[in-house]
């Protein structure tokens, strides 16, 4: 009885455990009413204020902006529906950031944040709250989902004086008030496949940045590549002090929300900012493209010499920011040495001044930097025709491939293009030729319709200097579809020596037989296409002796319809390929 009952009282304080940690409400009910009136018009919220803060001190505000579904009179669904507004007052998000955080709510009456005066009301509740609270003027933070996204790229456009950072989530703003806020640091989020907002709207936004000179941190995408980045890359990038992430996530439509709210990094990253103070500190050396061996003076001028500097440096030939060396701002002078450094063609250096909290609130950046060491060092070869990554397939008959080529030590470098129709185990050349050395962007016009239809196209660019050292850059797996069918490169333009016969039978049921010769010793391998090019069977046939061959090939699990198989001859004792292709009709 006495075990019973004792059995009795843990399932009744684990069952009350659990219900109050899956409810969801704890942190919800912490957060007071209020209602907001600006010349006539009132605006319900609710606001968390930090437990247990310290009338001393002052705090941070986040605040939050609901989507079209939390829209209503009850003054609740915006902190209930979804974790957007307390995510950021739970107990550990707490713990490390204490803040208060304003989730307002919009009236049906209203279709979304920008329209007057409800846009109005919501500002000056934001100003009002400033002088009511222990709020840091100088860390006020926005964020918002869908309808509250598109509100808070509106309302940084409005006020840009106010936020120091902000977080729009599946939203869409205006392209062309982008350089109204360029200094404002930003975490964008949003769904690949959203059916809501398109992800064209948050793309737009990160391409208007690139237009002003700022380039996003891509997480995890750029923009349908879904590799994601390394913690150890983002961990640099954060405490780099990055100003623009864009995070695209693969597999989620519009409520994206509900992975970013839960991400831990960009919590740390919002608390890391403070508002922005243009020329606060400038770099006075190396602003100019400059060529460096050695040690070389890094030079600055602040108004702020009471705080400290951070020097970074990071190339094309490194992945992760160096800090070069943290120190007080009014030293104004620090000298670098560049031997220590890879030779490089783009480096850059970024300067960033933080307040005694290592809050960053000002940046200067250098020119291009060229660190040139003693020996030859690789030449540096980028492709940078986004088409690839944007919409993973060619659109066009040509297309005009852009590229950077250069080398420290030369005046000019040969460049080869290649195309891989397999995913880049192996490639053919396609165009090659001399171009100069130098910073310029360079171009090939790329005939596609040239070329073999395929779902996992790679362009490869392979860059040679004068002693013969190379790098490459290749593109991810692309689809052509606009270019020709296997059948356009006849085996007796490539070696006479091999042969391969028509299928039979021809039309094929069950199973057809390919006989082949072979002039020596190779590795064959089948390839079977449909019309569109896609690669249906892929087969190795192994290591076949000289002489004539035969192949066994099963049409059973075909589809009736017209083919396209190819084979392809490895020689043992040559590095060269050949192979030929031949049309196949399977009819069951």
């Amino acid at each position: 009885m006495k075990k019973n009952l004792i059995v009795l009282i843990l399932s009744f304080i684990a069952l009350n455990l659990i219900t109050e940690s899956t409810t969801g409400q704890t942190t919800a009910d912490k957060f007071a009413r209020g209602s907001h009136t600006f010349k006539g018009t009132s605006l319900p919220y609710r606001i968390f204020i930090p437990e247990g803060m310290d009338i001393n001190k002052k705090y941070p505000l986040v605040l939050a902006l609901h989507g079209l579904g939390e829209r209503g009179s009850d003054n609740n669904l915006q902190i209930t529906v979804n974790k957007m507004a307390t995510s950021w007052a739970e107990p550990l998000s707490q713990s490390k950031n204490p803040c208060y955080v304003i989730a307002p709510q919009l009236s049906t009456t209203y279709s979304d944040w920008t329209v007057l005066p409800i846009r109005d009301v919501l500002l000056n509740m934001v100003d009002s709250a400033l002088t009511k609270y222990n709020i840091d003027t100088e860390r006020v933070y926005i964020t918002g989902l869908s309808l509250g996204g598109n509100g808070t790229w509106n309302c940084l456009c409005v006020r840009p004086d106010l936020f120091a950072a902000a977080v729009p989530i599946a939203g869409w703003g205006n392209t062309w008030q982008v350089a109204l806020i360029k200094d404002i640091p930003i975490w964008n989020f949003h769904g690949q496949s959203d059916n809501v907002v398109a992800v064209s709207n948050s793309r737009n936004m990160i391409e208007a940045y690139a237009a002003q000179g700022v380039d996003a941190v891509f997480t995890n995408c750029y923009y349908v590549d879904t590799r994601i980045m390394p913690l150890t890359k983002l961990t640099n990038e954060i405490k780099a002090h990055s100003s623009l992430f864009y995070t695209e996530l693969y597999g989620y439509t519009h409520d994206v929300w509900s992975y970013a709210y839960n991400y831990k990094a960009m919590f740390d990253w919002v608390f890391s900012k403070r508002k922005f103070i243009k020329n606060a500190i400038n770099l006075t050396s190396l602003v100019k493209d400059t060529t460096v061996q050695g040690s070389i003076p890094i030079k600055w001028k602040t108004i702020y010499p009471n705080d400290s500097v951070e020097i970074w440096f990071k190339s094309e030939r490194q992945a992760y920011w160096k800090m070069l060396t943290k120190v007080k701002a009014d030293q104004k002078i620090f000298s670098w040495n560049t031997d220590v450094e890879n030779e490089c063609i783009y480096g850059k250096l970024r300067m960033c001044l933080l307040d005694s909290n290592s809050r960053v609130y000002s940046q200067s950046e250098s020119a291009l930097i060229k660190i040139d060491l003693a020996g030859n060092g690789k030449p540096y070869g980028k492709l940078k025709t986004p088409a690839f990554y944007k919409y993973k397939e060619i659109l066009s008959k040509s297309l005009n491939v852009n590229y950077i080529a250069n080398d420290v030590e030369s005046d000019s470098v040969r460049i080869y293009i290649s195309y891989s129709t397999n995913g880049g185990k192996t490639y053919s050349k396609i165009d090659s030729a001399k171009v100069p050395a130098n910073n310029t962007m360079k171009m090939r016009n790329i005939a596609f319709s040239n070329l073999i239809n395929t779902k996992t196209g790679v362009l490869k660019l392979t860059v040679y200097d004068k002693n013969g050292s190379s790098s490459a850059d290749s593109t991810i797996s692309f689809s052509n579809q606009l270019g020709v069918y296997p059948t356009s490169t006849p085996l007796t333009k490539l070696n006479n020596g091999y042969s391969i016969s028509e299928p039979y039978p021809n039309p094929a049921n069950h199973l057809c037989t390919i006989s082949i010769e072979i002039p020596v010793t190779s590795d064959v391998n089948l390839f079977v296409y449909n019309t569109l090019g896609q690669l249906i069977i892929q087969k190795n046939e192994g290591i076949r002796n000289s002489g004539k061959q035969t192949i066994q090939l099963k049409t059973d699990q075909l589809q009736n319809g017209i083919y396209y198989y190819t084979v392809v001859f490895g020689s043992i004792n040559k590095s060269k390929i050949v192979q030929d292709s031949k049309k196949l009709n399977v009819q069951h």
